[in-house]
C-alpha cells in the first residue's frame, strides 16, 4: 500500500498544482460493496425477523456507541449469529464507524491546523505570509466531499476485510444505510400517529410499529410496538462484518475497530491535504493511513492467536 499511496500522492499533487481535477485515488471494490442494506442479504435480514420472534439475540459490544460531540473514537460493535446454506450458522460481528463522529474529527483537526498554514500574500516586495484557517479547514460546506472521500477509504478498506467475511452468506458493507429511525420522547409517541413499519428511540431503545398506530398509544403496548433489535441502527455509519465463528482472542476486535476508524480518518486527511496542495501534511496523512491499514491487518492476523474460550464473544 506504500508504493499506491505515495504514487497517488504525487500524481494527485501534480493534478492540484496545475489545477486541474484530481482522478479518484481508491481501487474498485472488490464484489459487490456498499449495497443497500435491502440488497445486502436475504440472509441478515431473515435474521433480523428471528429476533424479532425471540429466537436470534443481539451481543452489544464495547465500546459502546459515542454521542456525537464526543471527542474520541465513534465506532462500536455487536456480534450475532446468522444461519448459512446447508444449515448451522455463523457467528458475525458488526464493525461501525460513526460517520457524524468522524467528520468531527476530522473538521477539528484540520481547523486546528490551518492556524499554522502560511499563505502568501501580495507579490514581489510587498508579498508577505498569512494564515487563513477557511482555506485549509474542513467545514460543513465541506460534507459531500467529506462523504467522497470517506467512501472511497472504505472501498480501499473492503479490499481487505473482505476476505474476513467469505464464509457469511453476504457481501459487502454498508455506509450510511438501513431504516429510518426517529428520535423521539415517550409522549410524542403517544400524541401521534405512526405507520406500521415506522422506527422510532425512545430513551435509547429501538421500538418498531407492528400495526398503523393511532393516537394515544403508549409506547409500551405491545399489540402495536415492539422492541427491535441493535442491528437495525446502522444508519450514519460505515458498517462492516467480519467472521468471528472461530474463537478469537479477548478485546482484540477493538483493536481491529480502532484501526479501522484511525485508516478511515487518515485517508480522508490524505484526501483532503492532497487536494489543498499541502504537500507536508498530504505526505504525513499519506503514512499515516499506510501505517493504519496495516496494523488493521497486522490486527485481524492476531486476533485468532491464543484463542480465548468459543463462548467469549464481547470485545
Amino acid at each position: 500500500m506504500s508504493n499506491s499511496l505515495d504514487s497517488l500522492s504525487e500524481a494527485l499533487l501534480g493534478f492540484a498544482q496545475e489545477g486541474a481535477a484530481p482522478p479518484p485515488p481508491a481501487q474498485e471494490p472488490v464484489g459487490n460493496a456498499a449495497q443497500t442494506l435491502a440488497e445486502l442479504s436475504e440472509a441478515l435480514l431473515a435474521y433480523l425477523t428471528a429476533v424479532e420472534s425471540g429466537s436470534g439475540v443481539v451481543t452489544p459490544v464495547a465500546p459502546e456507541r459515542k454521542s456525537k460531540d464526543d471527542d474520541t473514537y465513534s465506532g462500536f460493535g455487536f456480534s450475532f449469529d446468522v444461519g448459512v446454506a446447508g444449515g448451522g450458522t455463523r457467528a458475525v460481528t458488526a464493525l461501525l464507524v460513526g460517520i457524524d463522529g468522524l467528520f468531527g474529527r476530522v473538521c477539528r483537526y484540520t481547523a486546528q491546523k490551518a492556524r499554522f498554514i502560511s499563505v502568501a500574500v501580495g507579490s514581489g516586495s510587498q508579498q508577505s505570509t498569512t494564515t487563513n484557517v477557511d482555506l485549509y479547514a474542513f467545514s460543513a460546506d465541506e460534507r459531500a466531499l467529506y462523504l467522497q472521500f470517506l467512501r472511497e477509504g472504505a472501498n480501499r478498506l473492503w479490499t481487505l476485510l473482505a476476505g474476513y467475511a467469505k464464509g457469511l452468506p453476504f457481501r459487502g458493507y454498508l455506509f450510511d444505510e438501513g431504516v429510518g429511525i426517529d428520535e423521539q420522547t415517550a409522549d410524542s409517541v403517544y400524541n401521534n400517529t405512526w405507520n406500521k413499519g415506522d422506527f422510532v428511540r425512545v430513551g435509547g431503545k429501538i421500538y418498531k410499529a407492528l400495526e398503523d398506530v393511532p393516537e394515544n398509544t403508549e409506547i409500551t403496548d405491545t399489540d402495536y410496538w415492539q422492541e427491535a433489535s441493535a442491528l437495525y441502527d446502522t444508519r450514519g455509519a460505515v458498517v462492516f462484518f467480519v467472521d468471528v465463528t472461530d474463537p478469537v482472542r479477548g478485546n482484540s476486535l477493538v483493536q481491529v475497530l480502532r484501526n479501522v476508524e484511525d485508516f478511515l480518518y487518515g485517508f480522508v486527511l490524505w484526501r483532503w491535504y492532497v487536494l489543498s496542495g499541502v504537500e507536508k501534511e498530504a505526505q504525513v496523512w499519506g503514512a499515516t493511513a499506510e501505517a493504519a491499514y496495516g496494523d488493521v491487518k497486522g490486527a485481524l492476523l492476531r486476533m485468532r492467536a491464543s484463542p480465548t474460550l468459543r463462548g467469549v464473544r464481547m470485545f
